[in-house]
């Protein structure tokens, strides 16, 4: 039974994957994901410090791609189930003896997947440009792919279950676009507000680290600090509530997402 679970879901999955992998999409997202990190961290941080240190070069590269990863994972994601839905292939599909979970565990699985191949081409490239300038711990590299990877399948987790709860693709974009607006942006007050009362005692740092590491972008932030090698990182406790964080943003949109499409009206 398990093996015809998945062998439908693989079908669903393979059919959407080669309409979310388009040449354009990926060549698109690669070229911008690649001009926006290069040009700010290959040329400026050579100019500046006549060579490229591994540990900077990838903490730089973090901060670029925390702002350009999550709207690759919301593009591919936040209109894969809003236009199965106006083209009546989901219809089509339950007919054809799919579930409706069937339908969403692949959809949202093609979409992790398409998003996840110019995310991965990107962090792949930098990686090799580490490697070129210096010699680094091969730890912080596969930190820094691994990481870049969760922070993609999160965003494009929130970005398919969205129009299943908002209804339409115009709604699951704002508010795909609202969770990384406020995790960019709008978190600080909410870490102020949080801390307010420990202001001034040793508990404080760790507080307001654990309230960051609920944002999925210094989540990312926090993990490649702590892969690189002799840098005052973000302490045990946040590390872990980190790598919790990325998982539950993976995790629960995609539940919720499951649940709210089991029940809507095709």
């Amino acid at each position: 039974m398990a093996r015809t679970d998945a062998g439908r879901r693989y079908r669903i999955g393979r059919a959407d994957l080669r309409d979310a992998l388009t040449w354009r999409a990926v060549l698109g997202s690669v070229t911008v994901l690649l001009l926006t990190v290069g040009f700010y961290t290959g040329i400026g941080l050579l100019r500046s410090q006549g060579g490229a240190e591994p540990g900077a070069y990838l903490q730089s590269m973090a901060f670029q791609l925390r702002m350009m990863v999550p709207i690759v994972g919301v593009v591919f994601g936040y209109s894969a189930i809003a236009r199965r839905r106006e083209r009546h292939t989901i219809r089509l599909f339950l007919s054809a003896s799919y579930s409706r979970e069937d339908v969403y565990v692949g959809t949202l699985a093609s979409r992790v997947v398409a998003a996840s191949l110019p995310a991965g081409i990107t962090a792949s490239t930098i990686c090799g440009i580490v490697l070129a300038l210096a010699s680094p711990r091969p730890m912080a590299l596969v930190v820094f792919c691994l990481s870049t990877l969760a922070l993609t399948g999160a965003f494009t987790s929130v970005a398919v279950a969205a129009p299943v709860v908002g209804g339409t693709a115009r709604r699951a974009l704002g508010a795909s676009l609202l969770v990384f607006v406020t995790s960019i942006v709008l978190w600080s007050p909410v870490v102020s507000l949080a801390t307010l009362p420990t202001e001034g005692s040793g508990a404080s740092e760790t507080i307001s680290g654990l309230v960051w590491s609920l944002a999925p972008t210094q989540a990312y932030s926090f993990l490649v600090q702590a892969g690189v090698p002799g840098v005052d990182g973000p302490g045990a406790i946040v590390v872990a509530a980190s790598g919790l964080s990325l998982f539950g943003w993976s995790f629960l949109p995609a539940v919720i997402g499951h649940w709210w499409f089991s029940r809507m009206d095709i």
